[in-house]
């Protein structure tokens, strides 16, 4: 299927077209303002957001008001013909005499195009292309008529034209006369003569060399071909023909025709980027840098303020920070004291206690452990108020650009050469611990062992031909609650589902050894198996929702062992295991966020997003401002849209009304409403046949199933009648609160002053507005569009 490279939408601006007529059928959708269109001797006045066909070959003229911006989409006749199977047909579109359903379905599509005007996300015009194709469709299977009646037959003159310039479109590159489109009409060469003469006001053959030089001048302008292929290309017999027709028109050859016209279009494309820019600006004040509201498209949903439930918040417990060796670094506490205190994480979880930089024992000898380092780390986090939550399980400092890529890798664990050195460790640390802190501090702590089940080597705790992760578990739990029996103790961080099921042998192993543990805990990152026979081989998950389906496949095993009454934390998770994606940076990370937390908040007891900063996975290749790291904050404290996504979830009231599908509707119990609203976006299939370490932020728009606005219009009931609310909105989207938008403006150089980052640190906020509405018939009606991957808090409440 050939697809014209003219297929394209312009926007005007008070346009003034004499009478005429033109083979291709054209399309107008009026953007603001006022447009006469007059059709034959029929005038039609147009007002905004009013559409309407000029179908091929009819006569039209136009003129707009001052200040009127239209939208205009030519669609070649030999495109159209390709997807009808009658050549010949016209369409009724007009929305000012037809109120049909199609017009809004045909909105959301050219407030697209508009949009991408203002914010072009892509980077060839196959997207453009297919939203005037869908607009095609939409036009072919509502508004065709079809224009298959013989000439001779009682039909309009315009069907008529329409009829020739059809037939004359779609053969004008082959040897075609006058007598060769009569005998196809049905109609002698003479009548067909009049008839074109006196409908177009010139002679079949002068018409025929216009559309044939026409046709030429874009392949003179846009096509490296010579003028001898040009001419044949386009119907003329031989290059002399060409070129007599050419000059007749033009008054120059074709070759001086392409060296002017080339130079010419170099020259008003150095002025084309000032007028985009006005007519830009223009466009925004019209509201189309946030697509206009239409009632009629929106997601409707009905919030009854009389029922709630409960709503327990309890991704704001724990925020993960790596190794515990990270603590001793200054920044990395700071960036600690920052989240807990504008967050409110209690919990810090971390790895490797028994980490080589740490110095508590070597694992060969069985000496006295040296605790200078360690408690240097724990007393940050005690004289803070915050809770340690240690993993004592083996992993390594690592950090992964994709599956299977890796930044950098150091295997930083004490190896214990014996059972007995391990236990050994473990219990002199226990006892130091609850000695140096006391027992009621220690209580509040989390302790968890960890294990690699695909790994299972490199996981073990200690040297053993014979190791058993849970026989090591068993000792780990009791000696733990020897200590601190309030302390919760739990395991293993599966990946759920696993080969083999290792979770539920695990659970029940804990019931024959008598260590049931205080919660399971389980990584929920969408990946799936993909190799029976490599177990650790993963790749990304097509489902949707894949963390949701691991969470319930948890929850079923408990179930299934009768521990369905255990806690269920969800210790690590995130969108992407990559520390070089720059989608770790973008808005869809905080749209992925809020969507997976309406879903998954109340099936599991703690989730842990990974990870808390930056600073975590800083390596020899973290120069610039943002590297697509999995922090919330960047290495300078710059906040990115997840870290909002966590501060909007945590103002969300402590009743909860309603979940949809865009949307968590809270209240407080004041007459005071919290409702926040997210536009997610699905990958699409670019994204799972790329790798992960998404390097470019311009790179991010072509990675979604679309990039359309949606408009939602909320109904709260049972509020006071006749009370006149405060609506008070903050936004994450693409434009505000979004450091890869702020930093755009600095080129994404990687080498700015500390001024500059300061103004990045202080200018990514959330957008501010604020509305005022009173309540009719005991309900209030909101409507608000959202923009690609945007996250809305709405706070809603009495003026008073």
């Amino acid at each position: 299927m050939k697809i014209s490279r003219d297929l394209s939408f312009q926007i005007k601006k008070e346009v003034y077209e004499e009478m005429h007529f033109h083979p291709e059928m054209e399309f107008l959708f009026v953007i603001n303002g006022t447009v006469k269109v007059t059709i034959s001797d029929s005038p039609y006045l147009l007002g905004k957001e009013s559409c309407i066909c000029i179908n091929s070959g009819v006569f039209h003229e136009i003129a707009t008001a001052s200040n009127a911006l239209a939208g205009i989409i030519f669609y070649p006749c030999e495109l159209i013909a390709e997807f009808t199977e009658n050549k010949n047909c016209l369409f009724l579109c007009n929305s000012t005499s037809e109120k049909e359903s199609v017009y809004y379905e045909m909105l959301p599509i050219l407030h697209e195009l508009v949009y991408l005007k203002i914010y072009p996300s892509h980077k060839t015009g196959c997207y453009v292309s297919s939203l005037l194709l869908r607009l095609l469709d939409l036009l072919i299977a509502n508004c065709r008529i079809d224009n298959s009646a013989s000439f001779s037959e009682n039909i309009s003159d315009d069907s008529r034209m329409n009829h020739l310039l059809t037939y004359i479109n779609q053969n004008f590159r082959e040897d075609i006369s006058l007598s060769d489109v009569a005998e196809n009409m049905f109609v002698s060469t003479s009548t067909l003569s009049r008839f074109f003469k006196k409908q177009s006001g010139m002679y079949f053959a002068d018409y025929l060399n216009r559309l044939r030089v026409h046709s030429a001048v874009s392949d003179l302008l846009y096509t490296e071909k010579s003028i001898t292929h040009i001419a044949l290309d386009n119907g003329f017999s031989n290059p002399s023909a060409f070129h007599r027709s050419f000059t007749a028109l033009y008054h120059r050859s074709p070759s001086d025709f392409r060296k002017e016209q080339r130079e010419k279009i170099q020259r008003e494309e150095a002025c084309e980027h000032e007028n985009n820019a006005l007519l830009i600006e223009e466009l925004k004040s019209l509201g189309f840098a946030n697509p206009t509201f239409n009632a009629l498209n929106a997601e409707q949903s009905v919030i009854d303020t009389g029922n709630g439930k409960p709503y327990e918040k309890n991704w704001n417990i724990v925020i993960n920070i790596g190794s515990v060796h990270n603590l001793t670094l200054a920044n990395l506490q700071y960036h600690v004291l920052y989240l807990t205190e504008t967050l409110g994480f209690r919990y810090v979880r971390m790895w490797n206690p028994f980490s080589t930089r740490l110095m508590i024992t070597d694992g060969i000898r069985g000496n006295r452990c040296n605790y200078d380092r360690i408690d240097g780390i724990l007393d940050f986090l005690v004289n803070s108020h915050i809770y340690p939550f240690i993993d004592f399980g083996k992993r390594p400092d690592t950090a992964l650009s994709a599956t299977g890529r890796t930044i950098w890798y150091e295997d930083e664990n004490v190896v214990f050469q014996s059972r007995q050195l391990w236990e050994s460790a473990i219990h002199d640390l226990m006892q130091h611990i609850v000695k140096r802190y006391g027992n009621e501090e220690v209580s509040n702590w989390i302790f968890e062992l960890s294990y690699d089940q695909f790994h299972s080597d490199a996981a073990a705790c200690y040297i053993d031909s014979n190791y058993d992760y849970f026989n090591a578990f068993a000792y780990f739990y009791n000696t733990v609650k020897s200590f601190a029996p309030k302390m919760q103790v739990g395991g293993p961080s599966a990946i759920v589902p696993a080969p083999g099921e290792f979770l539920r042998g695990f659970l029940k192993t804990c019931r024959i050894k008598q260590c049931m543990p205080d919660f399971v805990s389980i990584f929920a990152f969408p990946y799936v198996h993909s190799d029976k026979a490599a177990p650790s081989s993963y790749h990304k998950a097509f489902q949707n929702d894949v963390e949701l389906s691991f969470v319930l496949k948890a929850r079923q095993i408990l179930k299934d062992e009768e521990m369905d009454q255990c806690k269920l934390y969800v210790t690590e998770w995130n969108n992407s295991i990559s520390n070089r994606n720059f989608l770790n940076d973008s808005p869809f990370r905080a749209a992925y966020i809020v969507k997976h937390l309406s879903q998954l908040a109340d099936k599991v007891d703690i989730i842990g997003i990974w990870m808390g900063s930056d600073w975590i996975s800083s390596y020899y290749d973290t120069q610039r401002i943002a590297n697509g790291g999995s922090g919330l904050l960047t290495k300078d404290t710059i906040r990115k849209p997840a870290y909002f996504a966590f501060s909007f979830m945590n103002r969300l009231g402590g009743t909860l009304l309603d979940v949809g599908e865009h949307y968590i509707a809270t209240s407080n119990g004041v007459r005071s409403y919290y409702i926040l609203c997210h536009n997610y976006k699905r990958y699409n299939s670019n994204y799972y046949t790329m790798d992960e370490n998404i390097d470019s932020p311009d790179d991010i728009a072509e990675l979604f199933q679309d990039n359309l606005p949606i408009d939602l219009n909320l109904v709260l009931e049972n509020v006071p009648d006749q009370t006149r609310y405060i609506i008070k909105r903050r936004c994450i989207n693409m434009q505000e609160g979004n450091i890869l938008n702020e930093w755009s403006r600095f080129m994404y150089d990687d080498s700015l002053s500390h001024s500059d980052v300061k103004y990045l640190r202080e200018s990514c906020l959330p957008g501010l507005s604020m509305e005022k509405q009173t309540t009719k018939a005991g309900k209030l009606e909101m409507h608000i569009t959202l923009q690609p991957h945007e996250i809305s808090l709405l706070h809603i409440y009495e003026d008073v």
